[in-house]
């Protein structure tokens, strides 16, 4: 019979920072691609404003986990905001940039 081995500690911290960390450039890079779009300025500021402020956030959510992997050994679960603002906004960057890739 085999027994289970746990993981070095720290690991899970360390792939939650990486998986955040991931998560923010690939809000910056589609950021980037937003930038180059040709709504007119208005709409394109509009848009990137929001898509900056969701880059903004993810990363914020990040390092708020980051911190609570720090604080605790054990940490609680994710704050249900820290789960659904970056799905919403990764659900509207997608479209987003999905509409910019066709036109």
């Amino acid at each position: 019979m085999t027994t289970r081995t746990s993981a070095p500690a720290g690991l899970q911290a360390q792939r939650t920072q990486l998986a955040w960390a991931r998560t923010s450039l690939s809000f910056g890079a589609a950021t980037a691609l937003l930038a180059r779009t040709d709504f007119g300025v208005v709409l394109r500021a509009v848009v990137l404003v929001f898509a900056f402020a969701g880059t903004v956030a993810v990363w914020l959510a990040g390092r708020a986990r980051q911190r609570e992997f720090a604080a605790n050994s054990v940490p609680r679960a994710a704050a249900m905001w820290s789960i659904a603002v970056p799905a919403f906004l990764t659900v509207a960057l997608g479209i987003a940039c999905a509409v910019v890739v066709a036109s």
